[in-house]
């Protein structure tokens, strides 16, 4: 089982826990079926001879679709979120293995780190929060408190 929280010199990646085999199947199987629906529409089309323009709406309806039901798959298998650590600044970024979403950043100067708190049954979770007073990041990824501790002493660290 890979660390939840893997802090190098740089960089700080937080990783997410696969989810659940069902999930994953099931997003596995709309993923599928909304990249087929479009291609066997065409082939379908071309049989009967009637190829049309509103085949445009179905390639972009289902596209659109496929790629969000891809993207929640990945995440629930593969997520992990990433703050690079740089001179004067701090990226954020979620990395789904093939995609990378939610790119922000924000001023290392003056930066306040905060956590989110949540019980979760007999723990306490948290999720990561850095604003000053041009921006916010906030992880969505659940930590227990101690890797929250971990990531902030490792940025007042990097940064004092």
């Amino acid at each position: 089982m890979k660390e939840k929280v893997n802090i190098y010199e740089e960089t700080i990646i937080i990783n997410s826990e696969a989810s659940s085999l069902a999930p994953r199947i099931i997003l596995f199987i709309l993923t599928t079926i909304s990249f087929l629906i479009p291609i066997v529409a065409t082939i379908i089309a071309i049989l009967i001879l009637e190829l049309k323009p509103a085949i445009l709406i179905t390639y972009i309806i289902f596209g659109l679709s496929g790629r969000f039901f891809l993207k929640l798959y990945l995440w629930n298998k593969h997520g992990k979120e990433i703050l690079s650590l740089k001179r004067d600044k701090i990226n954020y970024h979620a990395d789904y293995k093939m995609f990378i979403g939610n790119k922000r950043e924000i001023n290392s100067d003056k930066v306040k780190i905060e956590y989110l708190k949540s019980t979760d049954e007999k723990e306490i979770f948290g999720t990561l929060k850095l604003l000053n007073d041009n921006a916010i990041i906030e992880t969505v990824i659940k930590l227990p408190l101690t890797d929250l501790e971990r990531i902030k002493d490792k940025i007042i660290k990097y940064y004092a």
